[in-house]
């Protein structure tokens, strides 16, 4: 990702031999990142939890770009902005599983995007099963990104393709690799594109046909309205309906071979046709 231009906008303190740029012109982002590095020898312990990164720097951080995390607005649940740990149905190889992501981030009811947090002290480009899960839980509903963060690294994917467990690096977004040290340089970006009013107005439509190199004025298909897919996605349903085939096969196979006497044609393509349709 291109990096901003440093103006009169932002300032620089020294943590850890580290320079940091900060912008006053984002004061809740800048408090977030200075106290962040100031304590990161204790925020990267391995006893230094989840649930405590979540409260004290992620929500923030999402709150810093609009969304209303803890619903202080008193919405009804339906139309809440973000969902904590809902549950959801997952798929795998392996079938369905009931679920539960750190965050859905929603528009208008609808889902747009899911977040799962991890603890400082994990190395997000390593953590298969965490990069798994979370492009897992945004595949299985249909939504095209992921988003994995533990607040000092943040990572986005793009969930089209089917996620494979020995594959992490597949629908990475290298441009929004980002460390937190990385966030004041980038805020204007990030509101742009994850901002809660961006993502109302078309940002992640936008940044998918960027990606996806798709013309200008072509519709893409979202969680709200049944358009056209992209080349190379593997839509959760479309996966579901080639897995229920695999078991067609496998049942009318054993059933023949259990029960050959019974099909005599089953070796004929009449035959073939009757014996998946018994």
């Amino acid at each position: 990702m291109p990096a901003l231009s440093l103006g009169a906008a932002f300032s620089t303190f020294t943590t850890h031999g580290k320079l940091l740029a900060v912008s006053t012109a984002h004061p809740d982002i800048s408090t977030i990142v200075r106290g962040f590095a100031e304590h990161l020898s204790i925020l990267k312990r391995p006893d230094y939890k989840e649930s405590q990164v979540r409260p004290h720097y992620i929500d923030p951080f999402w709150t810093a770009l609009g969304w209303d995390v803890s619903n202080a607005a008193q919405r009804p649940p339906q139309d809440v902005d973000v969902t904590v740990e809902p549950s959801m149905d997952t798929v795998d190889d392996r079938g369905f599983a009931s679920r539960e992501p750190d965050y859905r981030f929603r528009v208008h009811g609808f889902p747009r995007f899911i977040v799962e947090a991890k603890k400082p002290a994990t190395d997000l480009d390593h953590d298969k099963d965490g990069i798994f899960q979370a492009k897992r839980y945004a595949w299985s509903a249909g939504l095209p990104f992921a988003i994995l963060t533990n607040f000092a690294q943040f990572r986005l994917y793009d969930t089209g393709p089917k996620p494979v467990h020995n594959e992490p690096s597949r629908g990475r977004i290298d441009e929004f690799a980002l460390n937190f040290e990385d966030y004041p340089a980038q805020w204007d970006v990030l509101v742009a594109t994850f901002g809660r009013e961006a993502v109302a107005a078309g940002s992640l439509e936008q940044l998918r046909a960027r990606l996806h190199k798709v013309r200008p004025g072509r519709r893409l298909r979202t969680p709200d309205r049944m358009l056209v897919d992209l080349r190379g996605d593997e839509p959760v349903d479309r996966v579901f309906l080639d897995y229920l085939q695999v078991y067609r096969r496998h049942f009318a196979q054993a059933i023949y071979r259990e029960n050959k006497k019974e099909f005599p044609d089953a070796g004929t393509l009449q035959g073939a046709a009757r014996l998946t349709e018994t």
